[in-house]
């Protein structure tokens, strides 16, 4: 029976690693989730994308140092290829203070108070089919005893909240 070796990281492809799903996270932040970007690329750039995707999830799964060490500057660029797609194609980033969602496979454009929703609207309308509403309507829209509960709930657990947890 032959042993599995448990192959590590050298310390340099960890910071690589750290530093990519920091800019990662900063290129979705900016301009929108998976779904909004799938929606306003092309089909040839979206599939490129999700075959580099591909291939970097696998070469992380070898513990590959050399390769995952290249598939991560292969991401790199495949980020930097899809934010000039969006750029030449006139595509604005999202602004701080509205967040884009899909929902049941429709896009929605969230801001945070009702005034804000026409400049959203001026902003975004040509991506295409999407609705816009402000956290102001949602909450508008939780009946008074739910939010009654939540604050209860916050009170005999002292602030709780829920906490998304990832796996690793």
């Amino acid at each position: 029976m032959k042993k599995q070796e448990n192959k590590k990281y050298s310390s340099v492809t960890l910071r690589m690693l750290e530093e990519y799903q920091a800019e990662k996270k900063e290129f979705h932040t900016t301009w929108g989730d998976k779904h909004r970007i799938d929606r306003l690329v092309g089909v040839d750039l979206r599939l490129k994308f999700m075959k580099a995707e591909q291939l970097f999830k696998k070469s992380v799964a070898e513990n590959n140092d050399i390769q995952t060490q290249k598939m991560i500057q292969m991401m790199r660029r495949a980020y930097v290829a899809l934010m000039n797609e969006l750029m030449t194609l006139g595509y604005k980033p999202l602004e701080p203070h509205i967040r884009c969602f899909d929902w049941d496979g429709q896009i929605w454009y969230v801001t945070d108070l009702d005034y804000e929703i026409p400049r959203a609207m001026q902003m975004y309308k040509s991506e295409g089919k999407a609705n816009f509403i402000s956290i102001q309507e949602l909450l508008r829209c939780v009946p008074k005893e739910l939010m009654d509960m939540r604050l209860e709930l916050a009170m005999m657990f002292e602030g709780s909240k829920f906490v998304r947890i990832e796996k690793k």
